[in-house]
């Protein structure tokens, strides 16, 4: 028995004792996106207590496994494998996560046929989020390749609005827009002049992200208005170009506030001034905050 087809004989015994899951990991890489080795097996399953019985009859004729392993994964809400006998090939179960994002990728699985099989897979949406998550937290650029794999061959497709949504809540916005960068530098590359003779030159400026909304940044926000109330201050918020450290702090998640300092005009153009009177009471918010917080 090979590699798929212990996958399939895992799937069929989740589907006959009525597991809800899907295959997430590599295999779900591998149909998204573009093709590469793997013999690794991942599921995301739903496991109550009260399944661990059935689950273990069920399996143990074919595989090894552990009822107290599965046990401590519900309980941890963590993950448990089971081992084949006949090839050795590890099946890694992960209980589904408790957060919103774990919930509504389960919920948005979708069924696929793979050697005329049906198996549920989470959505390629899904599996680009995670992958970015998953570079965030490890650092590990097979991760990163394999988002932008899945990107390539499914970007036609792809709700862009829900993936930048859901990169936007799990801090991972800038690692989105740096493939978003990288693909049209790409495409820039590629470009042809029509005309005898003409050449195509073009060179980046600026790789600084811009400064989105976060979650943080706004509960920050809303600490720093009270303080400024307290002053007898109102601060208002606004949107400016140009780029700066502040970007590059919230495109990591942390929370960030940028222009804070005295009120000026003309920002970037020949009349850019500061208003001398606004020096005193930024400099008292500032204090305050950094009192206070």
């Amino acid at each position: 028995m090979n590699f798929e087809k212990v996958t399939l004989k895992a799937i069929e015994i989740l589907d006959r004792i009525n597991i809800p899951y899907f295959v997430t990991g590599a295999l779900a890489v591998v149909y998204y996106g573009e093709p590469r080795t793997t013999h690794d097996i991942d599921l995301v399953v739903e496991i109550k207590e009260k399944n661990i019985d059935t689950l273990v009859k069920n399996f143990k004729k074919e595989f090894f496994i552990d009822e107290i392993s599965i046990t401590t994964a519900i309980q941890e809400n963590s993950m448990f494998n089971i081992v084949h006998k006949d090839t050795g090939f590890k099946v890694d179960f992960w209980m589904l996560g408790e957060d919103n994002f774990s919930k509504e990728r389960f919920a948005r699985r979708t069924q696929v046929k793979i050697l005329n099989t049906k198996i549920y897979l989470p959505t390629p949406e899904d599996v680009i989020i995670k992958k970015l998550e998953w570079y965030k937290m490890s650092d590990i650029d097979k991760h990163y390749f394999d988002a932008v794999g899945v990107y390539r061959i499914q970007k036609e497709k792809l709700d862009n609005n829900y993936i930048i949504s859901w990169c936007r809540h799990k801090s991972v916005l800038n690692i989105w827009e740096k493939m978003q960068k990288e693909r049209l530098v790409t495409s820039l590359k590629q470009l042809k002049p029509i005309l005898k003779g003409a050449k195509i030159k073009f060179s980046v400026e600026s790789f600084t992200p811009p400064m989105e909304k976060t979650e943080a940044s706004m509960d920050l926000l809303s600490e720093v208005k009270k303080i400024a109330s307290s002053l007898d201050m109102k601060l208002e918020t606004g949107k400016a170009g140009g780029g700066s450290d502040a970007s590059i702090a919230s495109s990591l998640g942390i929370p960030t506030l940028d222009g804070l300092g005295p009120d000026g005009e003309g920002i970037h153009a020949d009349n850019e001034h500061l208003i001398l009177s606004s020096l005193i009471e930024r400099t008292a918010l500032l204090t305050e905050i950094l009192i206070r917080l």
